[in-house]
């Protein structure tokens, strides 16, 4: 934590994080192909801007369920620099091998600039334990109705619960450890390890500071915390009528419960193929076959996914132009004053 109050430093992280997004960025515009683009959005025409007002509703509440939050904590962050933070972060998880990984970390970076470090960080942890609850719930719903709608091979049938088992089993668990002290678990399981056989008082303050922050929104502010629940299964469900649209503007219309069941499939893809880039060509594989499944044209489903990529290129360049303007280095005006 010490390194990250260098400016010179978090200088060369920030750049780091733009320079490794928009070197994806490049690569998957030329992978899918200008022209192939243009032909889908001439297609679209000017129902495109639907499907970008809908994808525009899915950051918002992801914006104002982190500023439920940030206020709990402080005043100093104010919503358009929430949603520009988020907007980058998001850029960088979708077309990074590294997903949240990276994306998260550079939220927490970007953040620096106006609360202290320990703040920044408890937000994200609980604005990510959050997203996961909440497709966890997803997820459930989406497994349910795929097991009543259709039927499954062995390998789908097995596969299904598993997944869903993962996402609720981690999902319950960050919510249980948080009550408790999140960090301070992870501490003492290295030291169980003996991966790590001691901290610094320092380090372990800092710990101690951020499970505070944590445990106290989830005991002291339970109203909040159902209010960015709820905005992050609303962003879910976005995704959801995006999908929808999308289909009813190529000419290929399909149900509500059809798309819920694209968009459910959408996480699985993104969880297991994480180290490839957006997903690449597998997203565009796993919509032709769910087609398939629903005896349609399977290059309906390639072509919902290539109108989704297109809205995700746009908002992947409204991200890194928020991080390009963004001043990058605290070290040009002076430091938050801790939270009271």
């Amino acid at each position: 934590m010490n390194l990250l109050k260098s400016p010179q430093f978090r200088r060369r992280l920030r750049r780091f994080f733009f320079l490794l997004g928009l070197a994806f960025f490049v690569y998957l515009v030329i992978k899918l192909k200008p022209s192939v683009l243009l032909e889908y959005l001439r297609t679209v025409g000017w129902n495109f801007f639907w499907i970008l007002g809908l994808s525009l509703l899915w950051l918002l509440s992801y914006a104002l369920a982190w500023e439920i939050f940030l206020k709990n904590l402080s005043k100093r962050v104010n919503l358009w620099d929430i949603f520009k933070i988020k907007a980058s972060g998001e850029a960088i998880n979708s077309i990074t091998p590294l997903s949240w990984g990276g994306g998260d970390p550079a939220r927490i970076l970007m953040l620096k600039d106006h609360i202290p470090l320990n703040e920044g960080t408890a937000s994200v942890v609980v604005d990510r334990s959050l997203n996961n609850m909440a497709i966890a719930l997803f997820m459930l719903l989406g497994v349910l109705i795929t097991f009543i709608r259709f039927t499954l091979p062995p390998a789908l049938e097995i596969g299904l619960p598993i997944a869903l088992a993962v996402i609720v089993g981690v999902s319950g668990f960050l919510f249980y450890r948080s009550h408790e002290g999140l960090f301070s678990f992870f501490l003492d399981l290295l030291k169980k390890l003996r991966l790590k056989r001691s901290f610094s008082e320092k380090t372990l303050a800092n710990v101690h500071e951020i499970d505070g922050h944590i445990s106290r929104f989830y005991k002291m502010n339970r109203k909040g915390f159902v209010a960015a629940f709820g905005l992050h299964f609303l962003g879910r469900l976005a995704g959801v009528g995006e999908i929808y649209l999308a289909a009813r503007f190529l000419g290929h219309p399909i149900s509500f419960i059809d798309s819920y069941l694209l968009a459910s499939m959408t996480v699985i893809i993104n969880m297991i193929f994480v180290f490839i880039p957006g997903s690449l060509g597998v997203m565009e594989g796993a919509f032709a076959g769910v087609f398939a499944l629903l005896k349609l044209d399977p290059a309906i489903g390639t072509s919902i996914q290539i109108v989704r990529r297109t809205r995700m290129l746009f908002w992947t360049g409204v991200g890194f132009v928020f991080m390009s303007l963004m001043k990058g280095d605290a070290g040009d005006k002076p430091n938050p004053a801790p939270a009271p």
